[in-house]
């Protein structure tokens, strides 16, 4: 009997190379959203240390000038914040398409994998078939090939 070919291997190696590049874009979209992350906390903190500067310099006694311009430092902080809020979930969203990319690509792969492993099992059933077939032949007598033994 000929050595087992999956006519599909070519497929099933692309969908291997499909399956490794997702997942080295999830980790590139994890390693961004991860970044994103970092400066909104970053954001976050100086937003409430001015809260916290601008409250003391409040009790301590602030111009009206001075006080005008604190808050619109203050605005700016808190624009801030929010700006790098919308980066962070539109990182967060990149994580989430590259996890759907990344599961397809393994769905595809396990796909193929399966119909390799069935056509497998079917080629060596039918070796193991015509295996027996020639030790059958051979036990009645006959040669193998010869169709029934003796007749």
């Amino acid at each position: 009997m000929m050595r087992f070919q999956f006519r599909l291997q070519r497929i099933l190696d692309l969908a291997g190379h499909r399956e490794r590049a997702a997942l080295e874009r999830l980790a590139a979209a994890n390693r961004a959203y991860e970044a994103e992350l970092e400066r909104l906390v970053e954001a976050q903190d100086l937003y409430d240390r001015c809260v916290e500067e601008l409250t003391r310099r409040e009790a301590a006694g602030l111009s009206a000038d001075q006080m005008t311009l604190e808050r619109v430092f203050l605005e700016r902080a808190q624009r801030h914040v929010h700006a790098q809020a919308r980066q962070t979930e539109l990182a967060r969203g990149e994580v989430e398409a590259a996890r759907g990319a990344l599961w397809q690509a393994r769905k595809e792969r396990k796909t193929l994998e399966g119909l390799r492993e069935r056509r497998l099992a079917e080629h060596r059933a039918a070796a193991a078939r015509e295996e027996q077939k020639i030790l059958d032949e051979l036990a009645l007598g006959g040669r193998p090939g010869d169709g029934v033994a003796g007749l």
